[in-house]
């Protein structure tokens, strides 16, 4: 298939037994492009995840490079965190984590010393200025005492691992 026809018909093109032979050099190619035609960026998630998954043993390793390309600020209005599931490179496997305390929309996520965290967002009325994190090994999320000074939504998170004196 051409380019430009994979790029005009994706949605149709992701749901043909053809995708799933992809090289990963050709969909690195497809799905950062700005003239892919998708309703949502939902869409190239779950392609990405059903290439992926359709050769895991083999397509795991590639699976950070290829999310990096996944809008995910882009997703739908609708798109409410509650659940969420992890994957372990290492393993090949998604597992499926305890649900967080509040829903959230539109927030920022981050990994920091083994833990993953949830950052602000909306909860479908208002910003949040909460912040929770999950712990791996025990499987729950925690809330600490302390909130953001601002509430806020669509931010990015990024965790500075620095030691507390600087």
């Amino acid at each position: 298939m051409r380019h430009v026809n994979i790029q005009q018909n994706f949605t149709q093109v992701v749901e043909a037994d053809e995708f799933l032979s992809l090289s990963s050099e050709k969909l690195l190619k497809f799905i950062p492009s700005d003239e892919l035609t998708v309703l949502s960026e939902e869409k190239v998630f779950g392609c990405v995840v059903r290439w992926v998954k359709h050769d895991s043993d083999s397509r795991k390793c590639i699976l950070p490079q290829l999310l990096e390309h996944v809008r995910l600020p882009l997703t739908s209005e609708s798109g409410t965190l509650k659940s969420v599931e992890a994957y372990r490179p290492s393993t090949g496997v998604w597992t499926t984590m305890a649900d967080i305390h509040l829903l959230r929309k539109n927030l920022g996520v981050v990994a920091l010393e083994g833990l993953l965290y949830a950052v602000s967002g909306r909860d479908g009325l208002s910003m949040l200025d909460s912040v929770e994190f999950n712990n791996p090994i025990t499987n729950t999320w925690t809330m600490p005492g302390a909130s953001m000074n601002v509430p806020q939504c669509y931010g990015g998170a990024v965790a500075i691992d620095r030691p507390f004196n600087i």
